[in-house]
């Protein structure tokens, strides 16, 4: 199931910033007025002005290795879409609410799978304390060059 996840972690990371982009062109589109106010459009501003950069961080870093900072961007994602949920509920939006949860369960999967791929104690050869998965040392440094394996799964 991980493998599926780096994958699908991207596509609805762009689907959040391809839906600000297209807010950000054409408001009435997420208010369905016929007439644009100044409400909309600063709206609309916001909400492209987060979501464009943070959907494209959310979606291209798992790709790269970058440990527990990379699954604390997801987990800061799914918090952004568990607040469009409320936002959606609110506004009895049914489509969505339905696709900032998938987004949100995707990016807390992915992140989890991320935090599982980086450190873990394990005893080293010699009997002593923890040490990183793949045979590094257990310091800070040798955490940070082994931990962020992706949510495609890892060693």
């Amino acid at each position: 199931m991980r493998t599926i996840l780096l994958p699908l972690n991207l596509l609805v990371s762009l689907a959040s910033a391809v839906a600000a982009v297209i807010a950000l062109i054409r408001p009435a589109s997420f208010s369905g007025s016929s007439r644009v106010e100044r409400g909309e459009l600063f709206y609309a501003r916001m909400y492209a002005a987060r979501s464009i950069p943070f959907g494209l961080a959310a979606g291209l870093l798992p790709f790269r290795p970058g440990g527990p900072a990379v699954a604390w961007v997801l987990f800061t994602a799914a918090v952004i879409q568990i607040e469009d949920v409320a936002i959606a509920v609110g506004k009895k939006e049914r489509g969505m609410s339905i696709g900032a949860s998938v987004g949100a369960i995707v990016h807390l999967l992915c992140g989890v799978a991320i935090m599982r791929a980086g450190v873990r104690p394990e005893t080293d050869a010699n009997g002593g304390g923890p040490r990183v998965r793949d045979g590094a040392d257990a310091s800070a440094t040798g955490a940070a060059r082994t931990a962020g394996r992706g949510c495609a799964g890892g060693a």
